[in-house]
C-alpha cells in the first residue's frame, strides 16, 4: 500500500506539532512500512544496544532513526548517542560482514 500525497501532509502536520515520542515512532512506522514499503518484520523498535548503554529508537537495515519530540531542546542528548549507536552498528556490520 502507498501512502497517498494527502496522507504524506497529514503526517507531516501532525510532526510538525511535536507530538510525544510515541505518537513519533507510530508515524515513523507508518512511513517506512506503507511510504517505502519497508517489511514490517524488518523494523526493530526500541532495540536494546547493550555495548553503547541504551537503546535504538528505531532500526532499519543499518539506518537508525533517534526519535526527539523536541530536537532543539533535546540536540545535546541526539549527539551524545547516535555516534555511539553508530559505532556499535559500524562493528555489527564489519562481523557479520
Amino acid at each position: 500500500m502507498r501512502l497517498s500525497d494527502d496522507r504524506l501532509g497529514e503526517i507531516a502536520a501532525e510532526l510538525a506539532t511535536k507530538p510525544k515520542h510515541e505518537k513519533v515512532r507510530a508515524l515513523l512506522y507508518e512511513l517506512l512500512t506503507a511510504g517505502l514499503g519497508a517489511a514490517s518484520t524488518d523494523i526493530e523498535l526500541e532495540k536494546p544496544v547493550p555495548e553503547a548503554k541504551g537503546r535504538l529508537d528505531g532500526l532499519l537495515g543499518r539506518t537508525v532513526f533517534e526519535i526527539k519530540s523536541d530536537l532543539g531542546r533535546e540536540l545535546a542528548d541526539a549527539e551524545h548517542r547516535l555516534p555511539s549507536y553508530l559505532e556499535e552498528r559500524g562493528a555489527r556490520a564489519i562481523s557479520t560482514g
